[in-house]
């Protein structure tokens, strides 16, 4: 992947995980699939309104929509988190690092 390509992706990772009813659908998800009727029910929104967030979380690779006769169903994709989980943990062994180091001076000291 291109620093580019990484770069919208985190983009598109992170504004999705921005939005709190977004959140609250992954983690309705993460513990059961769910159609998109049954989402827009359970968080009293439309059904356009509720595919809005399911796209913006599909283009985020957190969720599979998947199509079945006239039932669209929903399930979490945990994979999508690892983008996350790397950015974060790189910047984790960063402030790691400098108290490993500031703890060797003080050691000294």
């Amino acid at each position: 992947m291109s620093k580019e390509e990484d770069d919208n992706y985190l983009d598109a990772l992170f504004s999705a995980l921005s939005d709190r009813k977004r959140r609250g659908v992954l983690d309705h998800l993460s513990k059961n699939g769910a159609s998109v009727s049954e989402l827009a029910e359970a968080y009293n929104m439309t059904l356009a309104g509720m595919m809005k967030h399911l796209k913006v979380l599909e283009k985020a690779e957190l969720v599979y929509l998947e199509k079945t006769g006239r039932v669209r169903s929903c399930s979490f994709n945990p994979e999508g988190l690892q983008g996350a989980e790397f950015f974060i943990n790189k910047y984790k062994d960063f402030w790691n690092d400098k108290f490993d180091k500031l703890e060797d001076i003080l050691k000294k000291n």
